[in-house]
């Protein structure tokens, strides 16, 4: 989890169709990992776990020819259930690789407020009227003597 948020922190994207990677500087030396995450919109359990496999086999292949000491964050995305193929999540994986990186958007942190903006205050009504009438004007139960 620390990892993740590292790689999407600090790393690069690039993105295709069916997968967004985004890699980073790694943080053991001399070894590069991967994490995948692959949620429901992809399909069910069973499509999740074959593309979770595939990407395993693909990295397996190809990790020689990747720089050492990188993280790699593999993101599935909807199109890549459409995947029946194993060579077709490589090529798909590939491709995405071999795309120019995109730079981050900057996530902006919310700050907190300790009160609302002026125009989301709840507005109080003002029971002057109550106060300041005479006694007999506004009679109610609670107030009769």
């Amino acid at each position: 989890s620390r990892d993740f948020d590292r790689v999407s922190r600090e790393g690069q994207r690039r993105a295709s169709a069916e997968f967004v990677i985004l890699t980073a500087p790694g943080a053991c030396p001399g070894r590069s990992r991967i994490g995948i995450s692959a949620s429901r919109r992809v399909g069910n359990a069973v499509v999740r776990n074959q593309i979770k496999r595939r990407v395993r086999d693909w990295f397996r292949r190809r990790r020689g020819s990747l720089s050492e000491n990188e993280d790699l964050v593999i993101i599935a995305r909807k199109k890549a259930g459409r995947l029946v193929e194993s060579g077709a999540v490589a090529r798909a994986l590939d491709h995405a690789l071999a795309r120019r990186p995109q730079p981050q958007p900057r996530r902006q942190l919310r700050r907190l407020r300790c009160c609302p903006r002026p125009h989301q205050r709840p507005r109080l009504r003002l029971l002057s009227s109550l106060i300041s009438s005479p006694s007999g004007a506004h009679s109610s139960p609670a107030m009769a003597s």
